[in-house]
């Protein structure tokens, strides 16, 4: 029975998933989880259904000293009284947090760190960029195996921070087709009822965090096209962020406000995606794309951006539409593709559905997990 403790940031969405999703999953037969987080990622209810011990570490998301010293402290003492086999970190920040806590309590465990995104710090410049560059240097070259989550995001990696391309390795994330069930006309219909949608609208939708690698924007900006070709067309954004008035006001800039619904965080999703014509995901930069596969399983046809993970997801005109970020006329023009020729949309779609419960299932991905920690 080997221990493995999970320690992770504060986050929300998609990483935090992965995270209940895998270990959910785990053979609690030959591995004892324990997860070691800050108390606002709010895991004290998921964790208690699934029996799994919680120790909570105050861990600050973006670089701060005086608690960072006191986190390496309070998860050098945490993981010494634990004595896990194997630590396994998701994020950049708890994979330094974990390499500096394990020189502290001299603990003999393999590291395992989880990359689930493109480095922010890209985007910067200056002493920033070169410090951040590495540290992430430092944990990837700490670490016995460093996931990732995409090929995009190894390849990424290996040319950026130069580092070992044999610590590297892909496991694509995984999504339980269990949990994606027909949803019955009437639920369907409500939800119409409820945003406001007359029964023939055509409906384009998304769903992300309203931050602006995600590329709002540029569905915004392809919308005037589509409701000119689609006279009542209707644009569902799914999310919260930060853009979210940014946002509202380019809408309205462009006489769009009765066009384009914002809902705001939505729990459970497949009603959504069950009422979408067409999924679009206009991200500018995307490591995976669980969205993506969501819809894929829903069976809803799919535009999204050739960037990132998304080129491994799907397969141009076969599973699905790619076209180049941040294009909006691209986008457009996929889209009305998609309401336009029916058939194509649903034989791709359908194509899709099969693509997404054979490559990315959630048993797949805790088997090349739990296959990682059998060697070490």
């Amino acid at each position: 029975m080997k221990i493995v403790a999970y320690v992770i940031r504060p986050a929300e969405g998609g990483m935090l998933k992965h995270l209940l999703d895998l270990i959910g999953r785990l053979d609690r037969e030959r591995f004892t989880p324990i997860v070691l987080s800050p108390p606002g990622n709010n895991l004290e209810e998921p964790l208690e259904r699934l029996g799994i011990e919680l120790i909570e570490v105050d861990i600050a998301d973006k670089p701060n000293l005086a608690r960072d010293v006191g986190s390496i402290a309070r998860l050098a003492t945490a993981l010494t009284a634990v004595g896990p086999d194997i630590i396994h970190a998701h994020s950049n920040k708890a994979a330094l947090l974990v390499e500096m806590a394990a020189r502290r309590g001299s603990l003999d465990a393999a590291v395992v760190f989880s990359v689930h995104n493109f480095p922010s710090y890209r985007g910067t410049g200056g002493l920033k960029r070169a410090i951040s560059s590495l540290a992430l240097r430092r944990v990837i070259n700490g670490a016995e195996v460093v996931i990732a989550v995409s090929q995009s995001l190894k390849d990424s990696l290996v040319e950026h921070e130069r580092v070992d391309i044999s610590k590297i390795t892909v496991v694509h994330n995984g999504i339980d087709s269990g949990t994606f069930h027909p949803v019955k006309e009437a639920e369907t219909r409500r939800l119409r009822d409820a945003l406001g949608l007359a029964p023939n609208t055509p409906v384009v939708g998304t769903v992300g965090r309203l931050i602006p690698s995600k590329g709002m924007d540029v569905l915004i900006q392809a919308a005037p096209e589509l409701v000119h070709k689609f006279p009542g067309l209707k644009i569902i954004i799914v999310g919260s962020g930060p853009m979210q008035q940014s946002l509202r006001s380019t809408a309205a800039g462009l006489g769009l406000s009765r066009d384009i619904v914002f809902t705001g965080h939505v729990a459970e999703l497949l009603p959504y995606y069950a009422l979408f014509d067409v999924f679009a995901l206009p991200t500018t930069a995307e490591a995976f794309g669980m969205t993506a596969v969501e819809a894929m399983l829903a069976g809803c046809p799919v535009v999204a951006s050739r960037t990132g993970g998304l080129s491994e997801i799907i397969a141009n005109r076969e599973t699905g539409l790619l076209v180049p970020p941040g294009d909006s006329g691209a986008l457009a023009a996929a889209i009305r593709a998609q309401l336009t020729d029916t058939r194509a949309a649903r034989k791709m779609a359908a194509r899709a559905q099969t693509v997404a419960r054979e490559q990315f299932s959630l048993t797949r991905m805790v088997a090349e997990t739990e296959a990682i920690y059998d060697s070490l």
